[in-house]
């Protein structure tokens, strides 16, 4: 199933019911080390969705993480949540994370890209060169 973002980007997944199954798909995903499954819970592709698959499964794949909390809350627009999710890996490990999500077409997606690091430090705002 391909749907259509509403700025026109093509969505690569077909997210999930609620956010609460999407955290749930989230974590399944990240304990059997399934990339489709969570390539398939995100909205767009790109570098910047492979660099945030890579980092999650680097901190957290394959744990066997049990999640007993995923509170959900909802953003200042309808289409806006985040679920903070509080578990355990299988060894015992403290496990705590927040995803964030956007609705498309009725479907959850997470928001798996990861924002690549500054190039540099920013330029400076040009100068104010009115006169009053």
């Amino acid at each position: 199933m391909v749907l259509w973002a509403p700025w026109g980007e093509r969505t690569v997944g077909s997210g999930a019911e609620s956010p609460e199954d999407a955290a749930g798909i989230y974590v399944h995903a990240l304990n059997r080390w399934d990339e489709a499954r969570l390539r398939d819970l995100s909205i767009t592709d790109g570098p910047t969705l492979d660099a945030g698959i890579k980092r999650r499964f680097d901190t957290s794949g394959g744990k066997g993480i049990t999640v007993g909390d995923r509170r959900v809350r909802y953003g200042p627009a309808p289409h806006q949540a985040s679920v903070n999710l509080v578990g355990r890996a299988a060894s015992g490990e403290v496990f705590s994370e927040r995803i964030f999500l956007n609705r498309v077409n009725d479907h959850w997606f997470v928001n798996l890209h990861d924002i690549p690091e500054d190039q540099g430090t920013p330029p400076l705002p040009t100068a104010n060169t009115s006169r009053p």
